[in-house]
C-alpha cells in the first residue's frame, strides 16, 4: 500500500512537467492527459480515479519513454521521475518533428503562390509579400489555417480578371460563403471567382450555392456586360454576396 501511495504522489507531482509535452503527441498523449484530468477531479471522484490514473499515466509515459531507446531504458530505471523525464523528452522530439513538417508545408504553399503570380504576370495587382501579409491578417480574425488561406489565394490568383481590392474582398467573402453554406475555402473561392470572371454564367452557379439575385440586378449586370463595363457587374455581385453572407466567417470565429 505504501509503495502504491508513493507512486500515486510521484505521478501527480510530475503532472505539470509532463502534461505540456503530452499535449503535443497526439492521441497517445491526449489519453494520458485525460487520465491526469480525471485524477484532479473533485474529492467525490478523485479517490476512485487516483489509483487508475496513476497506473495508466505511468503506462502512457512509459510507452513514450520507450521511443528513446537506450536512453529511455536508462531513464526508466530511475523510476517514476525518470519515466516522466523520458516522456517529456520524447514529446519534445515529436513536437519538433511536427513543427518542421509544418514549416516545410508552409514554404511549399508560398512557393506555389509565387509561381502562380509569376505565371499570370502578377495579374492580381498585389505582390507575394502583400498577399502573405493579408493572409496573416485574415488568419487572426477568421481563425482559418494559414496554409489554407494561402492556397486559396494562389487559386484566386489564377483568375486574371480579379485584382487589387477586389481580390482581397473576394477571399474574405469566399470565407463567409464557406461559413454559411459549408465546403472548403478553395471551392468557395473558385465559385465566386468564376462569377466575377463571367458574370452572366456565374450568377447561375452562385444561385445553386445559395446566393440569389433579383431580376433587376440580373438586368443591370446584363446591360453592363453588353457595354463592356465589367467593373460595375463585379461591384453588384460582390455587394449582394456581402449583403447575404458578409461577416459570417468572422462571427463564426468569434
Amino acid at each position: 500500500m505504501a509503495s502504491r501511495n508513493i507512486s500515486i504522489r510521484l505521478a501527480l507531482e510530475n503532472q505539470q512537467q509532463v502534461e505540456r509535452g503530452l499535449d503535443q503527441v497526439g492521441s497517445q498523449g491526449q489519453a494520458a492527459l485525460k487520465k491526469v484530468s480525471d485524477a484532479s477531479a473533485p474529492a467525490s471522484k478523485g479517490l476512485l480515479a487516483l489509483n487508475d490514473a496513476s497506473r495508466s499515466v505511468q503506462g502512457e509515459m512509459q510507452a513514450l519513454t520507450g521511443r528513446l531507446g537506450p536512453l529511455g531504458s536508462a531513464l526508466s530505471a530511475l523510476g517514476v521521475g525518470g519515466v516522466a523525464a523520458g516522456a517529456a523528452i520524447a514529446a519534445l522530439g515529436v513536437g519538433l518533428k511536427a513543427s518542421l513538417a509544418a514549416a516545410a508545408e508552409a514554404e511549399k504553399v508560398e512557393l506555389r503562390l509565387g509561381a502562380v503570380l509569376k505565371a499570370t504576370g502578377n495579374a492580381a495587382g498585389l505582390t507575394k509579400s502583400q498577399l502573405i501579409d493579408y493572409a496573416n491578417s485574415l488568419q487572426g480574425s477568421l481563425k482559418i489555417n494559414d496554409e489554407t488561406l494561402k492556397e486559396s489565394i494562389a487559386v484566386l490568383a489564377t483568375f486574371r480578371s480579379v485584382s487589387g481590392d477586389t481580390f482581397k474582398t473576394t477571399i474574405k467573402l469566399a470565407a463567409d460563403m464557406s461559413a454559411v453554406f459549408g465546403g472548403d475555402l478553395s471551392s468557395s473561392t473558385v465559385q465566386l471567382a468564376k462569377a466575377l470572371q463571367d458574370p452572366l454564367v456565374g450568377l447561375s452557379a452562385l444561385r445553386r450555392v445559395g446566393i440569389s439575385f433579383s431580376s433587376v440586378q440580373k438586368d443591370l449586370i446584363e446591360g453592363f456586360e453588353e457595354t463592356g463595363d465589367r467593373a460595375s457587374s463585379v461591384a453588384i455581385i460582390l455587394e449582394e454576396v456581402g449583403r447575404q453572407v458578409g461577416g459570417a466567417a468572422e462571427v463564426e470565429a468569434g
